[in-house]
């Protein structure tokens, strides 16, 4: 299985994280 590192801006601060984690964010968020 491949992890792509993603950059997500959060407050202001570029942060890097595995996709499965912003998955896990994103639905949390939802």
């Amino acid at each position: 299985m491949e992890r792509e590192q993603v950059i997500r801006i959060e407050r202001g601060r570029p942060v890097i994280c595995n996709r499965e984690v912003l998955l896990r964010i994103v639905e949390t968020a939802e």
